[in-house]
């Protein structure tokens, strides 16, 4: 499974997907969504943090499209923190 170029994607596709009726339907509340759509968020981060720390050890690597997805999981990071901290607070 590949690491989109974009990993915030995967999180926000999924609160897209489960919104709306869908989400009344199926007994899905507010909370519990935005705490799947945290997590969910964290293991995004989680999958592109492995994938950047192997590509830096690799001969040959683009260093500019590294430093690209480094800020792109810099900017989930401090997503997932902030909702994360929503939810607990």
């Amino acid at each position: 499974m590949g690491v989109p170029s974009n990993p915030r994607n995967g999180a926000t596709g999924l609160g897209k997907a489960c919104s709306g009726s869908e989400v009344e339907s199926e007994g899905v509340t507010d909370l519990q969504l935005r705490w799947r759509e945290a997590l969910v968020m964290w293991l995004r981060w989680n999958q592109a943090y492995e994938h950047v720390t192997e590509r830096m050890f690799q001969v040959g690597h683009n260093p500019a499209q590294l430093q690209e997805m480094m800020d792109q999981m810099d900017d989930l990071r401090r997503e997932a923190v902030a909702q994360s901290q929503q939810l607990l607070d």
